[in-house]
């Protein structure tokens, strides 16, 4: 009887060590403060064709790819979490880039069907990106998505 009441105790005081843990999320590389963004939701893809989609909760990214843009709707993707190396790297090609002045809308009105895309960033108070298009895109889009391709880890995304 003795025994059961000390795992007993023994047990509350493991479930209480591990409930009152937090995990801790690394935030500097070689002591430089790398923030990750608060938003990311970056889309390219067209109604038939391969169509991609990834966005992130600031710490884990979520990625679909799919045959057709209703088809990511169904898909779970995958999830995984990027070191702060690639953050930082897809920060720094976002400044390359000159994402951060990109226009609001790029069209492409001769072209009816084809590639739509977005990208919504958001990282910190003045540097947001919320720009779209539709077979039209601005200047460095493809360095943009091989900057997407990196933080993704080198999966799928064109």
């Amino acid at each position: 009887m003795r025994l059961r009441g000390l795992s007993f105790v023994l047990g509350l005081f493991v479930l209480g060590a591990t409930t009152s843990c937090t995990t801790v999320i690394p935030t500097h590389v070689d002591g430089e403060y790398v923030p990750r963004p608060e938003v990311v939701r970056i889309f390219i893809g067209g109604l038939f064709g391969p169509s991609y989609e990834v966005f992130s909760d600031r710490v884990t990214v979520r990625y679909k790819m799919a045959r057709g843009m209703f088809a990511l709707e169904k898909t779970s993707g995958v999830t995984f979490t990027p070191d702060l190396r690639q953050w930082k790297q897809f920060r720094q090609d976002l400044d390359q880039f000159n994402a951060w002045k990109w226009q609001a809308r790029y069209v492409n009105e001769g072209v009816m069907d084809g590639t739509k895309w977005y990208a919504t960033i958001a990282d910190g108070p003045n540097r947001i990106i919320s720009s779209s298009g539709s077979n039209a895109y601005p200047e460095g889009f493809d360095g943009f998505l091989a900057a997407v391709r990196r933080l993704i880890g080198d999966r799928e995304f064109k």
